[in-house]
């Protein structure tokens, strides 16, 4: 799920997010709050949202399956949108292209197929938030990026912006999830064994042995020879 950048349009199974599809008639409600037809999508929009909020409570609590999450989302969002449809219709002769409504408009009829999408993706939601806010600290951070030095940079880069990003998604400590793969990581000799290394398969007690490890790590006191730290650069 993307905005709508044209360069997107190529990709398979792409959606496009609803919150930018709207952003221009919120805009419109920003200078003039009696603009009726833009007040009006917005409304049935946030329908969208609504459903979205009360099938995901329901599923949640176990009281809709995977499955019939996605077939009652399906049916819930098919008439909205039609509503949402029939609206954007009936006001397009209206409005000129070049207005500012007529633009909004002419947006959602150019990403119809592709917004109307995501109530089969069970993973999906109406719009992209949630990845948009999780790749915001390494766009704030892109002057730094100039000095990446090579392409093999700035792919480490996203590595670990990625591990990151994911390990506080799913509530782990970063600083000691970070720790625990760099001592695990010589241990992984096969391709599938890095999947142990995800942070939705690690063990919050493992994070935390390793934590207390190393708090207890300390000189031998009756060591007479001084202590010798070899490593690379």
């Amino acid at each position: 799920m993307t905005d709508g950048l044209k360069g997107y349009l190529g990709l398979n199974n792409h959606l496009n997010c609803w919150v930018h599809a709207i952003r221009q008639f919120k805009a419109i409600l920003k200078i003039n709050k009696k603009a009726t037809d833009a007040l009006i999508i917005v409304s049935l929009v946030n329908e969208l949202y609504k459903e979205e909020k009360k099938l995901r409570k329901q599923y949640e609590k176990s009281i809709l399956t995977k499955e019939a999450f996605n077939k009652t989302r399906v049916e819930k969002t098919d008439k909205i949108f039609k509503k949402i449809r029939a609206k954007i219709e009936e006001i397009k002769p209206k409005y000129t292209e070049k207005s500012a409504m007529g633009k909004a408009i002419k947006y959602l009829f150019e990403y119809w197929n592709t917004l109307i999408k995501y109530p089969k993706c069970f993973e999906a939601t109406p719009d992209n938030n949630f990845a948009e806010n999780s790749i915001r600290p390494f766009t704030l951070g892109i002057k730094n990026w100039l000095f990446s030095v090579s392409q093999q940079g700035v792919e480490a880069s996203a590595l670990y912006y990625s591990l990151v990003e994911t390990a506080k998604a799913n509530n782990i400590n970063v600083y000691k999830y970070l720790n625990y793969i760099l001592e695990k990581a010589p241990k992984m000799k096969r391709e599938k064994d890095w999947d142990q290394l995800l942070p939705w398969n690690i063990s919050k007690g493992e994070l935390e042995n390793l934590v207390n490890r190393s708090n207890l790590a300390a000189p031998n006191k009756a060591r007479t020879e001084k202590y010798i730290f070899r490593g690379t650069h």
